[in-house]
């Protein structure tokens, strides 16, 4: 069995290290008692991650989605010696 939290919810959510252990055995799915037995056998990975945040506003100032979602549209729909014809949809 595997649990996993991102590192900022036992934070979060106020918990000691004891009951992040505790929540995170109870996700994986075992419902036995948390005794220091368990506790020596778990087998521990800890990462980090990071968290930003951005503005709607900002996001669009920064955003080509617009130009993306038109090229992402158009589709070559005729193959002439001449030239290819092009029409979004």
């Amino acid at each position: 069995m595997s649990a996993t939290f991102l590192p900022e919810v036992a934070d979060k959510e106020g918990w000691d290290h004891v009951e992040t252990l505790a929540h995170l055995v109870h996700k994986a799915g075992y419902d036995g008692p948390l005794d220091d037995a368990l506790l020596d056998s778990l087998s521990l990975t800890r990462y980090q991650s990071s968290y930003s945040t951005l503005s709607y506003d900002d996001y669009s100032k920064l955003t080509t989605l617009p130009s993306i979602r038109a090229d992402a549209d158009s589709t070559i729909v005729g193959d002439d010696s001449a030239s290819d014809t092009v029409r979004a949809f």
